[in-house]
């Protein structure tokens, strides 16, 4: 296929509790034809943790690390070159922890998305996300590491459900940094179609905007608009966290079913397909010649002659050879990439969601109207909004949903402002 022209947006925001942003990210778009078929997209969100300094410290060293390491192993295949950036990542980031004290134990989350000629990849360490939204659907198609994911996941209910009985939502099981070693979680790829959109983000965004409300403002608005309002909503709803939004649009309606991509895996070469078979013969020549020893063997009323015992020994020493090269073969498989490498788990969706406008509307409306009282009583607000507001639920009731949305983010947008203008004016002097 010939190179999309992928509309991208990307945005970060502090968020309205913290002190400093520790969430990084990485854009990298195919410049030319050549670029989309040999290398591709790539865009990466990275949340860090372990103070201050730590968090920010180690987020870098994600995104750079992933920048530096993928192009220089697509020789290996897109797959195996997204793993080796993460894992050379984590051993950076560890490396860095074990040397400065200030940095001890840092670590950060990881979540890639590489669209190229082959299709959708997904790379991915723990509770960042990666979104396609598709159709009216939105599907995360990133495993959270979290334990509440994995508790759920061991009693088959939903994160949701778990939550409701008390299981801490953002303690994570997995991540880059702490540990010497870490396992990377590769999907791929998927088909990528016309019209479908990507979102990239931290936890700061998904753990106050739902999967409902993502897919609604990334289907209705332009990249840009959509990241904003994104980013608003989930500061309307306290902004406890940095935000970081990277999304990623293929041009072109839902409604056209041909793929833009169908996906292909990388082949190995002929070479390496021999050499991982190279011990079949040997079992199968070694089997036989033992079978036919055997058989004239017993014929023989079990008379023992040598010709026999030599017969038994060479298919012996086939099916000892089958074994080696058994053993050898897999060797290879293991050392060309690393230890704690395996092979992609497939095209999974590990959540699947269906939006429906009007609901979706009423809920972030009734959300703005209640943060809009909340500022009336600190005689913080403007009495326009109110116009804008009741402008934005006539356009909705004559479905013009994306002229709502617009309306809704320019109120919000002004909203957090004034939030912010008041927190800073509260900070006490140096």
């Amino acid at each position: 296929m010939n190179l999309p022209d992928i509309l991208e947006i990307h945005d970060t925001h502090v968020g309205l509790r913290r002190a400093v942003n520790q969430d990084s990210m990485l854009v990298q778009l195919a410049q030319n034809e050549e670029q989309w078929q040999t290398k591709g997209s790539l865009f990466m969100v990275a949340d860090g943790m372990g103070g201050h300094k730590g968090g920010e410290k180690a987020s870098q060293i994600a995104v750079q690390q992933v920048s530096l390491v993928f192009g220089k192993m697509l020789a290996m295949g897109h797959d195996k070159a997204l793993r080796r950036a993460l894992l050379d990542a984590n051993q950076e980031i560890h490396k860095c922890g074990k040397v400065n004290h200030e940095f001890f134990n840092m670590g950060t989350t990881a979540s890639i998305l590489l669209l190229n000629g082959k299709g959708a990849w997904v790379a991915h360490v723990g509770d960042s996300r990666v979104y396609r939204i598709r159709e009216g659907m939105v599907e995360q198609l990133t495993y959270d590491h979290s334990y509440i994911w994995e508790v759920a996941r061991i009693h088959n209910i939903t994160p949701e459900d778990a939550a409701k009985k008390g299981i801490l939502s953002n303690k994570i099981t997995r991540c880059l940094g702490p540990e010497p070693e870490v396992l990377v979680d590769l999907e791929g790829p998927h088909e990528i179609l016309r019209g479908d959109t990507y979102l990239v983000c931290s936890d700061g965004l998904s753990n106050k905007v739902t999967d409902e409300e993502m897919g609604l403002i990334c289907t209705q608005l332009e990249p840009k608009s959509a990241a904003e309002l994104l980013i608003d909503l989930a500061n309307s709803r306290g902004g406890p966290d940095n935000i970081t939004v990277v999304i990623a649009r293929i041009p072109g309606k839902s409604d056209e079913h041909s793929p833009m991509v169908r996906p292909t895996m990388d082949q190995p070469s002929l070479t390496d397909r021999l050499f991982k078979w190279s011990w079949l013969p040997f079992l199968i020549i070694g089997l036989l010649i033992i079978s036919v020893s055997l058989s004239f063997y017993y014929n023989q009323i079990m008379s023992f002659e040598p010709r026999f015992f030599g017969l038994i020994m060479i298919g012996t020493s086939f099916f000892v050879a089958s074994v080696l090269a058994f053993y050898f073969s897999e060797l290879k498989n293991r050392t060309q990439m690393h230890p704690m490498e395996s092979q992609p788990a497939g095209l999974r969706i590990h959540r699947r969601r269906m939006f429906t406008p009007h609901d979706q509307m009423e809920k972030i409306l009734k959300d703005l109207e209640n943060l809009i009282v909340g500022l009336e009583r600190q005689k913080t607000t403007n009495l326009e909004w109110k116009v804008l507001l009741a402008k934005a639920r006539t356009c909705l009731k004559e479905n013009k949903t994306t002229e709502s949305l617009h309306l809704v983010g320019k109120v919000l947008h002004e909203a957090i402002l004034m939030v912010q203008n008041a927190k800073k004016l509260l900070q006490p002097f140096p």
